[in-house]
């Protein structure tokens, strides 16, 4: 943050998730993903985003 200060999630959350989740099975898991198919898979080409 530009304040310098922890946010809720970086003082307290992401200590406890990152000691609940395996980091090392996880990367398994992002790195057998193919995410340019999957992303193509989830885009619309005829979809026109409105100019705000």
């Amino acid at each position: 943050m530009a304040s310098g200060q922890d946010t809720l999630w970086e003082k307290f959350l992401q200590p406890i998730f990152g000691f609940l989740i395996d980091q090392d099975a996880l990367k398994k898991i992002s790195d057998s993903i193919d995410w340019e198919t999957e992303c193509d898979r989830l885009s619309n080409p005829n979809l026109i985003y409105p100019e705000y």
